[in-house]
């Protein structure tokens, strides 16, 4: 997705010019593939990140949500640390969620193994 969104801003910003285009288009094609080799490693190397990247998606989410008109007009307007304290809130939560179906997922996954290995024992 973001690699076709890239392409248009390049094809926009060249504003017709063919050799601004193609400028443009061999330079941010590497760059998206280092950054996303780049980001993959990171990822690998500290998973951490991912739980990071989830809280400021998160984070993002609230603060939207939260400032939706209906929101606004129907309940009232909350303050920063009362926004901060239901992001942390769903966060926790989110994350909590995402463990347990990592567990989940790789008790299924070793269960499918224990079974294959005793069919053929």
């Amino acid at each position: 997705m973001s690699h076709r969104i890239s392409l248009l801003a390049v094809g926009a910003a060249s504003d017709g010019h063919l050799w601004l285009l193609l400028f443009g288009l061999l330079l941010s094609i590497p760059i998206l593939l280092l950054g996303s080799g780049l980001v993959a490693r990171l990822l690998t190397n500290f998973p951490i990140l991912v739980y990071v990247g989830a809280a400021i998606l998160i984070w993002t989410a609230v603060e939207m949500l939260l400032e939706d008109p209906i929101i606004h007009d129907n309940i009232r307007e909350f303050h920063t640390l009362e926004a901060l304290g239901i992001a942390a809130i769903v966060a926790v939560l989110m994350i909590a969620a995402g463990i347990r179906a990592q567990r989940l997922i790789a008790r299924a996954a070793g269960g499918a193994t224990r079974k294959t290995v005793a069919d053929h024992g």
